[in-house]
This record gives structure tokens, C-alpha cells and sequence, in this order.
């Protein structure tokens, strides 16, 4: 169900809305289970577009430090679009309800299809299967995957259901003893990060345990 090969990705925006434009794009590809390669990119805002304040408190990407040093919004996310339709087995830290949809809306903008993320092999949400794990910890009701379900269907279950559970990528990474995730965040840096968690719940048991 988990592969051993597959591409970690993972989004800075300039706001919250679904309509928000992604102003650092981080991938990292990971074969054997090991981490073979990352990197992320920086991209201008166009122009008439803002940087809400709470945004840049996350990642501090300024929109002076966007329009000298990131890279031609079309063009690049041209090049997203090509990177991510060709990867079969994608995974990140709430993807089914953030990352997916911004990079969808993002696409749309600049004349591309959308890309149907419930056709690739397997999007593996480690948000979705953190608050999953606990949900069958506090006996929270079903948190097994059912045999009717894929993948990503049981994991938007499971991200939808409105509880009073905390999976945030800190939370997450500091339960599973993958890093302590510090100061501001960095897309290459949150993937290394989600690399690390999924890896910790494959040894721990968590995929035999959840997607029976």
C-alpha cells in the first residue's frame, strides 16, 4: 500500500484561500525508502498581488525577497505541473485538503489542467494519518480503512471529520521523533520533514495497524 519509491512535495503561499498563489514550491524525491534528492524553488508574485501578514510570519518569504530572487511565476509553474503529473506516488502534510487544491488553482490560472490527484497510484497524507492514529487512540470512533476504500478516500475521510485533534507538521514531527521543526518554515526543509514521519510510521507499524 505504501510504496518505497515516491515524491514528498510541499507549498508556501502568500495566504490561507484557496485561491492563494504558491510562492515556494519543495519536492523530495525519495527511492528505497532513502532520501535520494531535494530542493525548492522561490516564485515572484504577479503583479497586484499581496503578502498577508500571517503567511509571511510562517515562512518570512518577503514579496522584496520574492521579486529578486524567485523565478518567473508562469514558467515555473509550468514546470510544477510537468514534475508533479509525472510522479506516480506523491506524499505531504495535509496535501488532500491544502496542497492539491492550491496547486489545482494555481494550474487553472495559468491555462493548465487540473491534475486528479485520486487517479495517481497513491498520495500519502501524513496529516491524515496522524489524526487517524489518533482517533483510534482516543477510541474516537472508525479509523480503519475499509474495504471499499482507496488510499485517498479513506485518508479525506479522515482528514474531514471535524474533531478536536491536532496534527499539525511540529506535533507531528516531534511525537514520531523525526525533528523539531524551528523558526520559519521552508518548503525543502517541511519535506525532508515529512520524509522522516512517514518513514518513523512505517516502522512503527502504523500502515499494517490503520489500512488493514
Amino acid at each position: 500500500m505504501i510504496p518505497d519509491n515516491y515524491l514528498v512535495i510541499d507549498l508556501e503561499t502568500n495566504g490561507l484561500g484557496r485561491r492563494a498563489h504558491i510562492v515556494q514550491f519543495g519536492w523530495a524525491s525519495i527511492e528505497g525508502r532513502k532520501l535520494k534528492s531535494s530542493g525548492a524553488v522561490m516564485i515572484r508574485l504577479p503583479t497586484g498581488a499581496s503578502m498577508s501578514p500571517g503567511a509571511q510570519d510562517v515562512h518570512n518569504l518577503s514579496i522584496e525577497k520574492l521579486a529578486a530572487e524567485g523565478k518567473d511565476p508562469k514558467e515555473t509553474i509550468a514546470a510544477i505541473h510537468e514534475f508533479v503529473s509525472e510522479s506516480s506516488d506523491i506524499a505531504g502534510h495535509n496535501i488532500i485538503r491544502f496542497d492539491s487544491r492550491i496547486l489545482n488553482e494555481n494550474f487553472l490560472r495559468y491555462g493548465l489542467p487540473t491534475i486528479d490527484f485520486q487517479d495517481k497510484a497513491s498520495v500519502i497524507d501524513t496529516g491524515g494519518l496522524y489524526k487517524a492514529r489518533q482517533i483510534a487512540k482516543q477510541k474516537l470512533g472508525n479509523h480503519f480503512m475499509r474495504a471499499s476504500e482507496t488510499l485517498y478516500s479513506y485518508e479525506k475521510r479522515i482528514v474531514n471529520r471535524r474533531l478536536s485533534i491536532k496534527w499539525n507538521l511540529n506535533l507531528c514531527a516531534s511525537t514520531l521523533n523525526a525533528g523539531e521543526v524551528r523558526g520559519h518554515h521552508d518548503a525543502e526543509e517541511d519535506c525532508q520533514y515529512v520524509y522522516r514521519i512517514l518513514e518513523a510510521m512505517r516502522e512503527r507499524g502504523w500502515f499494517e495497524e490503520l489500512l488493514c
